[in-house]
């Protein structure tokens, strides 16, 4: 890591160490372990967390991708909550743009969630 800061200070790219985030992969280990084992780079202390967001994607310690699941799950949720406000019979939009915002928006989003979730089980 301290290399990785010393090439940013020679390429004039500054990394946001605030960012950073620790997450132990380990069968063996426990809670109370982990909170035992933070990081230290630059002045700033990484405690270890349960998951981290890489890529728009949620990765838990054991590798199970539920937080991740649960996230696409309220993302889906909201979103068929804003269609069917939309959609409202007496004031809503035409059927046409409603079901166009369904397949270009609605149906990619939640595609592309259930892809990163399938590839967990396969």
């Amino acid at each position: 890591m301290v290399k990785s800061l010393e090439w940013g200070k020679d390429s004039a790219s500054q990394f946001d160490i605030e960012k950073y985030q620790l997450v132990h992969y380990a069968r063996r280990s426990t809670p109370e372990a982990d909170q035992l084992l933070p990081l230290t780079l630059a002045g700033h202390t990484i405690t270890p967390s349960d998951s981290a967001k890489y890529l728009g994607v949620f990765i838990d310690k054991k590798l199970t991708f539920k937080e991740h699941a649960d996230y696409a799950i309220s993302k889906g949720i909201k979103a068929s909550a804003a269609l069917t406000r939309l959609s409202n019979g007496t004031s809503g939009m035409p059927h046409g743009y409603i079901r166009r915002l369904f397949t270009g928006l609605w149906c990619e989003s939640i595609s592309h969630h259930i892809k990163c979730a399938a590839a967990n089980f396969i």
